[in-house]
């Protein structure tokens, strides 16, 4: 009866405090980015995550590894290059392609046939809209910049609707977001326009002229990595060549502003969206995805995955997994120290919440850390720790009774050794109130050859001895549920 009450009470409380207490906080770090509500994502990604000191050339390859024996064991896992492309998007479309598309759409300007306008303005839609979401480049944004010059051009000069005014206007919006300094740009026309191409005569001058005039804001970006090159709406700003470097660009105050960067060894770094409404905004780009092997490359100084998690925030990898439209991620990294060890967490991409955890000791046999990664596997999907993995969480059930059992037994002997004394106690307190009580006269007085003293002393013993019983039924009952927490919990 004491156990099934006393489970009761443990599990009612496991339910009621962490949905109290904890409420508040998890609904914050649950709260999704833009664009993902109303996705059903299902099935796995597999990311390393790690410093920029390294965390050694085998982690690749057990990430690799762990992802081939997940598919293997039925699940949905991302590949490599479907995690990379989420991730950092990749170029659908060569600048080789873009170039020509564009080209294709000045010489039907060129065309006495004015039908053929509405063929180029169409052609260069689309080569904005084949530019949006790549990785950005200087040779990226030089196309962007002259293919968004002639379409702005031809909306406003040619068609001048409404509807076109407004394009026209939105395009040249965007344009003084990217390049306020437009006018000295479009000066040096080599810079925009690829050798031996001659665009039309001044078919850009009206935007130079009448490019809005706003407060300007500078906006300081710096790095925890070095070798980053930093692109602002797709320009490049400058490379921070060393850490504490930092580069600089002035903008429109109020504009939101796109940045990102690509740093050494083909990583990109996360994109941000930065609101400018203060003179000096101050961003710090600090995770890479490397693309070539799907591993994050935490800054020193943010979080990692095994970093115990203020306020419920989800790591970085989980952050950046949001893009994958997966339902769980699995996060390898090497907890701090010499890599002897790789630490696997599953975690719910939703919420940020972790589901399973364990370690496998790094060997240098490729066939040994395949059978770890095998065992692994089975066990972040749900099943029992085997072979050389250590389960952290949930915590693998006590084995045999343990040392906190056994002090649990004791405390429970103790708890009816007092028991047996208060009971003791009680027996003898009845028996000093009967003799209190024998001492007096049905009429109230003492009978013959009883004292007053006597008398006084048997009710003083009688009260001592039912106020050590008491003492001892409370400290035998205190002892009791002590036991059963230490027997019954642990």
């Amino acid at each position: 009866m004491f156990r099934t009450i006393w489970c009761g009470v443990w599990l009612g409380s496991l339910l009621v405090i962490p949905s109290t207490a904890l409420g508040q906080s998890t609904a914050a770090a649950t709260a999704k980015p833009p664009g993902t509500q109303g996705v059903s994502p299902t099935g796995y990604a597999v990311l390393a995550q790690e410093t920029p000191k390294g965390a050694g050339a085998k982690l690749p390859a057990f990430v690799r590894s762990l992802r081939e024996q997940l598919t293997a064991q039925g699940a949905d896992v991302l590949s490599t290059d479907e995690t990379t492309r989420g991730l950092v998007p990749r170029p659908s479309v060569s600048e080789e392609r873009l170039e020509e598309s564009y080209r294709k759409a000045i010489q039907y300007f060129r065309l006495p046939n004015p039908s053929r306008d509405e063929d180029g303005t169409a052609t260069l839609r689309q080569v904005l809209v084949d530019l949006e979401g790549q990785p950005d480049s200087p040779e990226r944004f030089r196309i962007w910049v002259k293919s968004s010059l002639r379409l702005a051009y031809e909306l406003e000069e040619k068609r001048d609707g409404p509807g076109e005014r407004a394009e026209a206007a939105a395009i040249k919006a965007r344009l003084h977001a990217a390049a306020p300094d437009i006018g000295t740009l479009m000066s040096q026309p080599n810079r925009v326009f690829a050798p031996g191409e001659k665009p039309d005569a001044d078919f850009y001058s009206d935007f130079i002229q009448n490019l809005p005039v706003a407060d300007q804001v500078s906006l300081e970006v710096t790095s925890a990595l070095p070798g980053v090159t930093v692109f602002v709406e797709g320009r490049d700003i400058g490379t921070i060549a060393n850490l504490g470097q930092r580069v600089s660009v002035r903008r429109q105050r109020g504009q939101t502003v796109h940045v990102s960067g690509v740093g050494k060894s083909a990583r990109s770094l996360v994109e941000r969206d930065v609101r400018l409404d203060t003179p000096v905004v101050s961003l710090e780009l600090g995770s890479f995805v490397d693309v070539n092997s799907a591993t994050l490359v935490v800054a020193d100084g943010e979080p990692a995955c095994d970093a115990p998690r203020a306020l419920l925030l989800p790591c970085p990898a989980v952050l950046a997994s949001r893009k994958l439209n997966v339902e769980r991620v699995v996060v390898v990294t090497v907890p701090a120290g010499p890599v002897t060890r790789y630490l696997a967490s599953t975690y719910l991409v939703a919420d940020g919440s972790k589901v399973r955890e364990a370690t496998v000791d790094v060997v240098e046999s490729q066939e040994d850390m395949d059978r770890r990664a095998r065992d692994m596997a089975s066990f972040l999907r749900g099943g029992e720790a085997a072979g050389k993995v250590v389960a952290l969480f949930p915590a693998p059930p006590p084995s045999g009774w343990g040392v906190t059992r056994i002090v649990g037994v004791v405390v429970g002997a103790g708890a009816v050794g007092l028991a047996v004394a208060g009971g003791l106690m009680a027996k003898s307190a009845n028996s000093s109130y009967s003799s209190a009580a024998a001492q007096v006269s049905p009429g109230g007085g003492l009978v013959t050859g009883s004292s007053r003293a006597s008398y006084e002393q048997s009710l003083a013993a009688g009260d001592s001895s039912k106020s050590s019983a008491t003492t001892m039924f409370i400290a035998a009952g205190g002892a009791a549920v002590a036991s059963g927490v230490l027997i019954f919990a642990f």
